[in-house]
């Protein structure tokens, strides 16, 4: 990653609460997917076996096939099975290597990765923005910002999942003197501080490969696979006071989307 001179270990929502309080239940998929995940664990179907195919989870679990097709995703994106066209879903791991998955189904999902990794900073000072930095995060040429460098874990992880850069804007500079429980997002902080409000969140990904120091921060191989995700929080003049880039190992982070379509059919 340039410099100057993002909870749910399984691909859905479990139970939660709504806005109005109400319980909310996994959906039936999730349920699917997690009783054929306690069949992988107990030996039920031994790695290397396949697991019954989407006619068969219909007509075994009374269950739609989108429903039977959804829980076999979810399983290939935890690494539990591969599935294989003309050969079925085989069975690779009862206990695959834990990565963080998001899951982004509405704005507050959207947010949840701040809230549920956990972020450990190494530092933070000011910086003169140069060339570099001006392209990288834009602004004007000169200006002063505030640069917090640190790791992000997922739940109960050894290894950090990714390498964060945050800029924040020189007239909310004062917030480092408040950043002690980084449970709470920087961006909230300097919310409740300064009186201002977040009103707009511009997210980019970008797949690219970690090499160089990035590799040694993040003890991968160089070269290997990551997840430039860029996180830009704007308030309610249209001014950008929180820039985040951060760098993720591909193998311990996903990123999952689930939109709604409206009605009026398509092709």
């Amino acid at each position: 990653m340039k410099r100057t001179t993002s909870k749910s270990q399984t691909g859905d929502q479990t139970a939660g609460s709504t806005a109005t309080g109400r319980s909310r239940t996994k959906p039936r998929y999730q349920k699917l997917a997690d009783g054929l995940i306690a069949d992988i664990q107990a030996g039920r179907y031994p790695v290397g076996s396949l697991l019954p195919g989407e006619l068969e989870l219909r007509a075994r679990d009374d269950v739609s096939r989108h429903t039977a097709r959804e829980a076999l995703r979810n399983l290939e994106e935890l690494g539990y099975v591969a599935r294989r066209p003309g050969i079925g879903t085989r069975v690779l791991s009862a206990n695959p290597a834990r990565h963080y998955v998001q899951v982004h189904n509405n704005s507050a999902d959207l947010l949840s990765y701040v809230r549920d990794t956990d972020f450990r900073p190494i530092g933070h000072r000011d910086v003169i923005a140069d060339a570099q930095l001006v392209e990288q995060i834009g602004g004007d040429f000169g200006a002063t910002w505030l640069e917090i460098t640190g790791y992000r874990y997922g739940p109960d992880d050894a290894l950090p999942m990714a390498y964060s850069v945050v800029h924040v804007a020189d007239k909310y500079r004062e917030v480092s003197d408040r950043l002690q429980d980084f449970s709470i997002p920087i961006y909230t902080q300097i919310e409740e501080h300064f009186g201002i409000r977040a009103v707009e969140l511009r997210q980019k990904i970008a797949a690219c490969l970690i090499e160089g120091e990035d590799a040694d921060r993040l003890q991968v191989a160089p070269g290997s696979p990551g997840l430039l995700i860029e996180r830009r929080y704007v308030d309610q003049t249209g001014a950008e006071f929180e820039i985040a880039h951060s760098l993720h190992v591909a193998s311990r982070f996903s990123y999952k989307v689930t939109l709604r379509l409206g009605g009026g059919g398509g092709s």
